[in-house]
């Protein structure tokens, strides 16, 4: 699959292709709507120009666009238009390699353990040499700036209602990780939250945490919905700053057919069916950039330069 996706890249590149564009619009309408407040005045009113003009940059022009039933929508962007290639750097290192897999990687346990999201649940997918990228809202950047820092390991126990179960290995060098997760839809409500992750941390006395997560999360507050959805996170600074998804530059996506922050499913059920996602992240010992692996779906890498 992978290699047809490079041949596809590589003809966008070589080849010139007569096609039209689209951007999405944004207006001062759209924040008004995604804020449920009126016009706002002064400092506000500044805070909408930045962040209109943040979704302007990072929700890239698409070929195809598609509306899922809850809402979202899927655009179809060319691979060398997505948000991590907005970074110069990662723009002259645009890779179209195949990672090499880890040994024994495929002997993982679990039911179902391909991802299925409800944008393609009809079999929609984005044309050769693109890539379906969730468009962020005006509502995406607010919830995520009142969210704050994510937390982190030092953070657990944060707080009395803060529960969690965590299992992790230290203390030895390992390059990667992988885990079957059982896909659930909790009730979460408010400022709660739901996640099931792999977490691969990188921290050294003296030095800020790096952090490579990917998992499902339920984020009424940042989602508008209960909704199990597919994230990865990254932070290169201790969680002082960080990034979910696409939302800005840093991860680069391969994948045709999975859209980051996009519901998942099937859910599993108390007493009936189970459902498992398989997840892997490893290094690539080549190129030394870190892939993320969901289902039988390499999904993409997060850039050496990063981590």
């Amino acid at each position: 699959m992978m290699s047809n996706y490079c041949r596809d890249i590589c003809a966008i590149i070589f080849v010139f292709v007569l096609v039209s564009l689209l951007s999405p619009v944004f207006s001062s309408k759209d924040f008004r709507e995604e804020n449920d407040s009126s016009m706002p005045a002064g400092d506000k009113l500044k805070d909408m120009e930045l962040i209109n003009a943040h979704l302007r940059k990072i929700n890239k022009p698409f070929v195809k666009s598609f509306k899922s039933p809850d809402g979202d929508v899927i655009d179809c962007v060319f691979f060398h238009l997505q948000p991590a290639f907005d970074i110069p750097e990662l723009r002259e290192k645009m890779s179209f390699s195949l990672p090499e897999l880890p040994k024994g990687h495929d002997h993982i346990a679990g039911n179902n353990l391909e991802i299925k999201q409800l944008w393609n649940s009809n079999g929609e997918s984005c044309p050769n040499g693109t890539i379906p990228i969730r468009r962020t809202s005006a509502s995406d950047i607010i919830s995520i700036s009142k969210l704050g820092k994510k937390y982190s390991i030092k953070d657990i126990p944060a707080n009395p209602d803060h529960e969690h179960a965590i299992g992790f290995v230290h203390n030895e060098e390992f390059y990667g990780t992988k885990a079957v997760l059982n896909v659930w839809k909790p009730d979460v409500i408010g400022n709660d939250f739901s996640l099931s992750q792999i977490w691969v941390l990188s921290n050294f006395p003296g030095r800020p945490a790096n952090s490579i997560e990917a998992g499902w999360q339920i984020m009424p507050n940042k989602h508008k919905d209960g909704l199990p959805r597919l994230f990865t996170y990254w932070t290169p600074n201790g969680y002082r700053s960080g990034c979910y998804n696409m939302i800005c530059p840093g991860f680069v996506q391969t994948s045709r057919t999975v859209s980051l922050g996009a519901a998942i499913g099937p859910i599993s059920t108390y007493n009936g069916e189970q459902y498992d996602v398989a997840f892997m992240i490893w290094k690539d010992p080549k190129s030394e950039n870190r892939w993320l692996k969901v289902g039988n779906e390499v999904i993409g890498y997060w850039p050496a330069s990063l981590c």
